[in-house]
């Protein structure tokens, strides 16, 4: 429609400038047309190339508003997921912290237990320092003691007398056939001779307790005053303390007590066995006044 409207002008143009025109006009006219219709093409092209730059940009501009738009998405999905990894991460680190506090404290109550137990442990094994240099003190004692009242009555043959130490305490056994002759409860001259030596160690060592025990075999006995075997091994024994006492030995010392047939050396079958089993043994214990305050204060 515009080419049917421009050509129709043209020709009206041509046809006024003809008839009112002179020849020269005419081609200045012509040479001008012209330059006006090269100028509009070049007008056209450069529009149209306008068009298509302003095509692309529009194509270039919608592309970067999907790519805003998709970049805002993403933000927004990115910082709604950074918040709730976030919170995710504060409550965890929270928890962490809360966990840590209670651990903190746990470990500080039990290092307050840990170092309670250690000052009590020390304690302790002071206390127990204490008693083992009691119990060595005895024991040396009991080493000395049991030397020295070997040393006294070495003269006698082990078959008549023994001394040996056990459970704390110098057990010193005399055979029958040494102290008393067979049945009775007199002191034989050989005897009396032991306990004389056996007193005046004891009374060089005053905190030592004495205990006389009479023991018998398993013989049925009467003869006298002695009713049995319980009266055999008592009355000896008290014979056997009465000899100490008149020999310097304090008698609160002393405790004489008879154990009759019941605590043998060995099974009463033979006549040896018999002969081993008739003893009578003096106990000689140590001072434990010491080691039981100590006890007693723990």
């Amino acid at each position: 429609m515009k080419k049917h409207t421009l050509l129709i002008i043209n020709v009206l143009i041509f046809i006024f400038i003809t008839s009112c025109v002179s020849k020269r006009k005419y081609l200045q006219m012509e040479q001008s047309y012209v330059y006006t219709e090269n100028t509009l093409q070049n007008t056209r092209e450069i529009v149209n190339i306008l068009e298509a730059d302003t095509s692309y940009l529009g194509s270039q501009v919608r592309q970067r508003d999907e790519k805003i738009s998709d970049l805002k998405e993403y933000s927004q999905y990115s910082q709604s997921t950074l918040s709730k990894k976030l919170k995710e991460l504060e409550m965890s680190i929270a928890r962490k912290e809360f966990a840590l506090a209670g651990r903190d404290k746990y470990l500080s109550d039990q290092a307050e237990k840990l170092a309670q137990k250690e000052k009590l442990l020390n304690k302790r094994t002071a206390q127990l320092n204490r008693l083992q240099n009691l119990i060595n003190q005895q024991n040396s004692v009991l080493d000395t003691l049991r030397s020295i009242v070997t040393n006294s009555l070495g003269n006698f043959d082990d078959e008549y007398l023994n001394v040996l130490t056990k459970g704390g305490k110098v057990y010193i056994s005399f055979s029958e056939n040494l102290l008393f002759p067979r049945g009775k409860i007199g002191i034989s001259k050989d005897g009396e001779d032991a306990l004389k030596r056996l007193s005046e160690v004891l009374n060089n060592q005053p905190d030592i307790i004495i205990t006389i025990e009479g023991h018998s075999d398993n013989k049925p006995i009467k003869s006298g005053i002695i009713r049995n075997n319980w009266d055999l091994s008592v009355l000896r024994a008290a014979s056997v303390a009465e000899v100490l006492v008149e020999n310097g030995v304090y008698p609160w010392r002393v405790i004489p007590s008879g154990r009759s047939q019941y605590s043998p050396l060995v099974e009463n079958i033979t006549a040896e066995d018999r002969r081993l089993n008739r003893r009578t043994e003096i106990i000689l214990s140590p001072n434990m006044r010491p080691l039981l305050k100590l006890l007693e204060t723990q």
